[in-house]
């Protein structure tokens, strides 16, 4: 040996099921306590229901008070970051992992209370249902990424139920976990028919991972959001969707060129939140919704031409780092015509050997089919005349 002796006042044995309080007769273990019904490990509770529920309502608690403070922060970038990053499910996720206790469903209920009403507090503004439902889903979803902990408590158990029952099998040769089943049928309650999971997928590595199965109840929630949404917030979410459409989210406070008043008027925004009044637009005399859609496409208030620029000069940033050689605002492309089909002009000719006209378009993301139209009336605009003037045409 190695000089190693145990040292039974030092340590603990805990009964995790079936224990009525007798001691084996071959216990033999002088001066260690007896077995504890209840009991924590690694800030985990574990024992009677009654227990773990008490432990995870004292952890609610304490985090409802840390979003009081943290949603009086002035600014809403930082408060909201810190929510998400910080609070909410991913400082429960340890609890929901470890504990198969059906009464944690009331403090649950309570931490997303906590968590939408910091948030409410946070953008200044009321969400109603489907904007808090939208403010659950992942950003790449189109939400705020405040995962809800009643929606996503099962995923976490049974994901940690399937990374270790291969262990468990090993330590214990007649292990069978009794919560394996009841999770599952609740998790299928939110699932369609033909997505259902099964003790079949068990032997699979990659079905019950908490990952994945967060992802199909993401995925239905934001499906039914879609289902219940009018045309105008279909459009809306699906241009959320777009690839880094939500990148502004995860920007650093220091990298930032956006105020909190104009965070919390973009998040609002996102999330399909009135914002005043309908009325018409003091500019153009246009309807402008209570959504503030029309604020972003109205070529008279500055915004319109603002962002056809960026994106411009965005392009045209790519195009300088790719060495390609390009003119903005090029004239008399088409002859006699003043028409103008190129914001910039790609004069290597890439592929096809012609000059490539590029034509940046703003349109209103909130319409449904509006990039499409919009690119449509461009081709039927300039395409036939670029190409008279062997020239490519390229709208965006």
């Amino acid at each position: 040996g190695i000089g190693l002796r145990l040292r039974p006042e030092k340590c603990a044995v805990f009964a995790m099921e079936g224990f009525d309080g007798s001691l084996p007769p071959n216990w033999g273990l002088e001066g260690m306590d007896a077995p504890a019904v209840d009991g924590s490990y690694l800030g985990c509770p574990f024992g009677s229901d009654e227990y773990c529920a008490g432990k995870v309502k004292e952890q609610v608690e304490k985090l409802s008070t840390t979003l009081e403070l943290v949603a009086g922060i002035p600014d809403a970038q930082v408060a909201l970051g810190l929510t998400r990053q910080c609070l909410g499910f991913c400082r429960l996720s340890h609890l929901m992992r470890s504990s198969p206790c059906t009464e944690l469903a009331f403090s649950l209920q309570e931490m997303d209370h906590h968590l939408k009403k910091a948030t409410q507090r946070i953008l200044g503004t009321t969400l109603e249902e489907n904007a808090w439902s939208q403010a659950q889903l992942p950003t790449r979803m189109g939400g705020l990424g405040l995962r809800s902990c009643v929606r996503h408590r099962d995923a976490a158990l049974i994901g940690s139920l399937h990374l270790t029952a291969e262990a468990c099998s090993k330590l214990w040769q007649g292990y069978a976990s009794t919560a394996a089943q009841p999770t599952l049928d609740r998790l299928n309650q939110h699932l369609p028919d033909n997505r259902h999971l099964s003790e079949e997928d068990w032997d699979d590595k990659t079905t019950l991972t908490q990952r994945n199965v967060s992802t199909l109840l993401d995925f239905e929630a934001y499906k039914n959001l879609m289902e219940k949404g009018s045309p105008v917030d279909k459009a809306r979410i699906k241009a959320l969707i777009s690839p880094k459409a939500s990148a502004w989210l995860q920007q650093g406070t220091e990298e930032r060129e956006i105020q909190s008043q104009e965070f919390q008027l973009a998040c609002a925004f996102r999330l399909g939140v009135p914002l005043f009044e309908s009325g018409k637009c003091p500019r153009c005399d246009m309807m402008m919704d209570e959504k503030g859609v029309h604020a972003t496409v109205c070529r008279k208030n500055g915004g319109w031409t603002k962002r056809h620029d960026r994106v411009r000069e965005a392009i045209a940033k790519a195009l300088s780092a790719a060495r390609i050689p390009f003119l903005r605002e090029p004239k008399n492309l088409l002859g006699g015509d003043s028409r103008k089909p190129a914001d910039l002009l790609l004069l290597n000719g890439l592929s096809d050997g012609q000059e490539r006209c590029i034509d940046v378009t703003i349109v209103g993301g909130h319409t449904a089919g509006a990039a499409k139209s919009a690119e449509k009336a461009k081709v039927e605009k300039y395409q036939l005349a670029c190409q008279k003037a062997n020239l490519s045409f390229t709208p965006m």
